[in-house]
């Protein structure tokens, strides 16, 4: 028992000292932001797109099942397309994954195909959408920041 008492004691010692370590003034900040700016260019068209892919179906499956918020749940998804898309009562998507790579059009729209598969009760369909990703620096407080805005769109 003495042994295990000793072996917690030593433990938080060091994750005590290792914890100091961390809050004193040598911390590099300026590598800091360099991580912030190698996240920023890791999440890529492909996450950001098949993630808020998911929120948009998400308000769309909402819709369907709470007609009584119609008019907040489309308001929201204005702000994900122009077009009207719609799919079947009961509809459920799976498999999204980014088809081909992304196309840049201008320097700040990137244009990303997406391909899924629509379940209807027992029928399978695979379809695809188009997201432009549109960047815009932003700064404040004199730090740039990117903002990042997304659209789907049908295929014409």
């Amino acid at each position: 028992m003495k042994n295990f008492f000793y072996i917690v004691l030593i433990i938080s010692l060091v994750s005590c000292r290792h914890n100091q370590e961390m809050k004193s003034d040598n911390f590099n900040t300026e590598s800091m932001s360099v991580l912030e700016e190698d996240f920023e260019k890791t999440t890529t068209s492909e996450s950001f797109s098949i993630k808020k892919f998911e929120e948009f179906i998400d308000l769309m499956e909402l819709k369907q099942a709470h007609p009584e918020f119609k008019d907040d749940i489309d308001a929201q998804l204005k702000s994900y397309t122009t077009d009207s898309l719609t799919y079947p009562l009961g509809f459920g998507i799976s498999n999204i994954k980014q088809l081909g790579d992304p196309k840049p059009i201008s320097d700040s729209v990137t244009h990303v195909v997406l391909g899924y598969t629509i379940n209807v009760y027992s029928e399978t369909y695979k379809d695809s959408i188009l997201a432009e990703i549109t960047r815009k620096d932003v700064n404040l407080n004199e730090e740039t920041f990117t903002s990042k805005k997304i659209k789907f769109l049908k295929f014409k």
